[in-house]
């Protein structure tokens, strides 16, 4: 069993990078996933997930270690004290592109599909709330456009910064679920929870936590 990369841990808490390509809880005895990792590294069987990432999608994650803890996070969750901020490199060709911007649309999820989609206002699903700032924006020698985004994520939906940054004109790199992605690509989705931060369930204290994304350094 491969060793988690631990950000902080304590008697109530532990926060971690997730690599790309780790679930969070697959369930499937040969995959390896998060929850798994981290019962066989602290020798317990009980994590309590309070939120998620895609599989292909590196970053930021707290678990909680008690019950207690665990239901002390769930609620800041629920009542909108986490702050959770990604960054993105996405491919976009629009000349007219905001440079920062909110996206507000309706989703719904097909979940036999494993897919996410935008439906009509009033229709079925969930609002879907995101704001973004184009930090950079260039032309790399293989062609096309690419922009370094960050986003600020304000619900939880599933899938919901890839599918809304691809309905606005600027799919993720790597993205081949909800975008075209350049032939000459060939990486992980570049997209990462690199900025956490929350209280601590049982004293209180603002916990905050960053990362730099591998794909920041790799992709020019």
């Amino acid at each position: 069993m491969e060793q988690p990369e631990i950000l902080y841990e304590d008697d109530a808490i532990i926060v971690v990078h997730k690599a790309s390509g780790v679930a969070v809880e697959s369930g499937r005895v040969s995959e390896p996933d998060m929850v798994s990792i981290l019962r066989a590294y602290l020798r317990t069987d009980y994590i309590g997930t309070i939120h998620r990432l895609d599989q292909p999608v590196e970053g930021i994650l707290v678990f909680g270690r008690t019950r207690q803890a665990a239901a002390g996070l769930s609620s800041q969750l629920k009542e909108g004290i986490f702050n959770k901020r990604y960054d993105v490199i996405s491919v976009t060709d629009k000349e007219d592109l905001p440079e920062e911007g909110r996206l507000t649309d309706r989703m719904d999820t097909d979940r036999k599909r494993n897919v996410s989609y935008i439906t009509d206002p009033g229709g079925p699903g969930k609002e879907a709330v995101l704001e973004y700032r184009i930090c950079r924006k260039w032309s790399p020698k293989e062609g096309g456009r690419l922009a370094h985004i960050k986003v600020d994520l304000f619900t939880g939906r599933r899938h919901q910064i890839r599918l809304q940054l691809s309905h606005a004109g600027m799919p993720v790199l790597g993205d081949r679920k909800y975008g075209e992605t350049p032939a000459w690509y060939r990486g992980n989705i570049c997209l990462a929870a690199s900025e956490l931060s929350f209280l601590h369930p049982l004293s209180g204290e603002k916990m905050e936590y960053r990362i730099t994304p591998g794909f920041l350094k790799s992709v020019r």
